[in-house]
């Protein structure tokens, strides 16, 4: 039996990223069980760029009914144990066009581990740093490579609504310019490093 639909609460905080794709997927009004709904972000990957696990399934369909998102109805079947459905609301849509124009709208700054790495990398020597870059700059080609093999060994008909070359473009255009600027960071540190020990600074790297 269906529940019925509450109006979809009015929420100001960003909701998890699990939320979201599962509406994307249910958006076009055919139900999914959590059972369905785990082969469907698998056979799609969404996971390599959205933080999607099978546990956070149940969970974002026990939130999204909650705030009424979506609704469930029990499907009784002779043979199998029952089955729970779940279907989007006209408020679980707006919901979601409204959070993902403000993922693509809103700029927030990015802070990466690597920073990190350069902003407190001042006592580690010039040999060590270069060769942490090098080790970098070959893990960055090697995923760009299966990048570009993904990208090209896309099937040219889908059906799925999830466009999944744009997320690989996106990745590709950030790793070539990630491996260009890891090169210019290694010409740069050279070029300081150099500028201490001609200076005779104490605390220069070795």
């Amino acid at each position: 039996m269906s529940a019925k639909a509450k109006p979809a609460a009015r929420k100001s905080k960003r909701p998890p990223y699990s939320d979201l794709v599962i509406l994307f997927f249910l958006y076009e009004g055919e139900s999914q069980s959590g059972y369905s709904m785990k082969r469907l972000l698998a056979d799609t990957r969404v996971d390599e760029w959205l933080p999607v696990s099978n546990m956070t399934v149940y969970q974002s369909f026990k939130r999204l009914e909650r705030d009424g998102c979506v609704v469930s109805e029990t499907i009784q079947q002779s043979n199998y144990p029952d089955r729970t459905v779940y279907t989007i609301t006209e408020g679980g849509k707006a919901y979601f066009e409204k959070w993902q124009r403000h993922e693509i709208q809103n700029f927030e700054r990015d802070f990466f581990h690597f920073d990190i790495g350069i902003g407190l990398g001042s006592y580690t020597s010039h040999a060590e740093t270069v060769a942490a870059a090098e080790l970098r700059i070959g893990q960055l080609h090697d995923r760009l490579s299966q990048v570009k093999a993904d990208i090209a060994n896309y099937p040219s008909s889908t059906r799925s609504p999830f466009p999944r070359w744009l997320l690989l473009d996106h990745e590709r255009s950030y790793l070539i310019n990630e491996i260009r600027w890891m090169r210019r960071f290694i010409k740069l540190k050279t070029e300081q490093d150099e500028r201490r020990l001609a200076d005779g600074r104490s605390d220069s790297p070795a």
